[in-house]
């Protein structure tokens, strides 16, 4: 399929991702991974659009504990 990515994985661990540019969809799928994964994930450079914030909340809601939100402007 050229012009896209599969990737599968039987488990996720956290880990620290950096990106070297805002990205609100990037963003976006690093957080939901994270609620699946194993251990801690950091992301450095997220967006901080309000879709990301709403995305993060409801996760929260649902169970994920994301913390350090209050860090995101």
């Amino acid at each position: 399929m050229e012009g896209y990515i599969t990737a599968s994985a039987d488990k996720l661990k956290g880990a620290n991702i950096s990106f070297t540019g805002k990205t609100v969809l990037g963003t976006c799928n690093v957080l939901t991974a994270a609620v699946l994964a194993e251990g801690t994930t950091t992301i450095e450079y997220a967006a901080c659009e309000p879709e990301v914030q709403d995305l993060a909340n409801f996760l929260n809601k649902a169970g994920a504990k994301l913390p350090g939100l209050e860090t995101i402007s």
